[in-house]
């Protein structure tokens, strides 16, 4: 087992501590399964027995102290189960203890692995259109610039991280601290009449602006992003925008694009915690099987002998 990274991680030692005694909780043959955040464990449920304790860490950072930190004596029933964020370390891959995601979490496995936001866009859009090829069109629109504005707006959380600047909402007094989203971002940045892809420039000065950075930065970032989105992809050796997608597109804004576009173009109301419901029920019996991350789950059981899907 690979060492424990030197970083410092506020909290992580007291969600270890969760786990060891979680995990000394388990009843014989019951497993202990560990989810990097609470939408996860949601996208998860439905496939697991009903004996797994399915554990949210709330953070990747608190997964990853508890997986290389849990005593060798107690790791037999647990699995851990890691968004892949576009930045995984190679020393994780390959661990059968740890599964990984293969796009950046759990929600873009099921919107681009398992085509889910097909059905969910599909049952919405069949409301107020007839001609069944409409609603294909209007669908495949739907997707496509959901997943632009969700990988345009990941590009330039990219810099930004890059950059040490914050990409997070705060508002202390009402108990606000997360990451910005599409929602966040003026509509002007986003042409919903054309639906093209975002301007880089035009998005990086809303969300700076959203997030208080100053305008060299936010020019910084526009540079960075454009630059980026021309860099071409060491795996094909082209500017692919397939693998831009898995590394940029996080789950959430996806969700929440979708969730906007369904609104803004179709003038259909679709809140995003009923969307993302709508990405879980969504997928066949049949494309679940190819799903990547249950598939990796039963060569954990396969190894483990323990059981933890239904």
């Amino acid at each position: 087992m690979t060492s424990l990274p030197a970083l410092d991680y506020p909290r992580a030692s007291a969600f270890l501590a969760e786990v060891r005694s979680a995990t000394r909780a388990l009843k014989p043959g019951q497993v202990l399964a560990i989810v990097e955040g609470v939408s996860d464990r949601a996208a998860l449920m439905p496939h697991f027995a009903g004996e797994v304790v399915l554990k949210a860490a709330k953070g990747r950072e608190k997964l990853l102290s508890a997986y290389f930190g849990l005593e060798s004596s107690l790791r037999s029933p647990v699995v851990f189960i890691f968004d892949c964020d576009g930045n995984t370390p190679l020393e994780l891959k390959g661990q059968v203890d740890l599964v990984i995601s293969s796009n950046r979490d759990m929600e873009a496995d099921l919107i681009f692995d398992l085509n889910a936001f097909h059905g969910v866009t599909q049952d919405y859009l069949g409301r107020i259109y007839e001609d069944t090829a409409v609603v294909r069109a209007h669908t495949e629109a739907a997707v496509e610039q959901a997943s632009e504005m969700s990988t345009d707006l990941g590009l330039i959380l990219k810099g930004a991280k890059a950059m040490g600047l914050t990409t997070h909402i705060k508002r202390p007094r009402a108990g606000i601290d997360r990451v910005i989203t599409v929602t966040d971002v003026n509509d002007a940045a986003f042409d919903f009449s054309s639906r093209r892809p975002s301007d880089l420039s035009t998005l990086s000065q809303a969300v700076g602006t959203v997030l208080g950075w100053g305008q060299l930065d936010i020019e910084e970032i526009s540079k960075r992003a454009n630059s980026e989105y021309e860099t071409h992809c060491a795996r094909h050796e082209t500017v692919c925008g397939r693998c831009r997608k898995r590394q940029l597109a996080n789950g959430h804004h996806l969700v929440d694009a979708l969730s906007l576009i369904l609104d803004r173009v179709h003038g259909q109301i679709v809140s995003p915690s009923l969307v993302a419901s709508g990405l879980r029920m969504s997928p066949s019996p049949l494309a679940l099987k190819s799903w990547v991350v249950l598939r990796r789950l039963k060569a954990w059981e396969d190894a483990s002998g323990m059981r933890v899907l239904r």
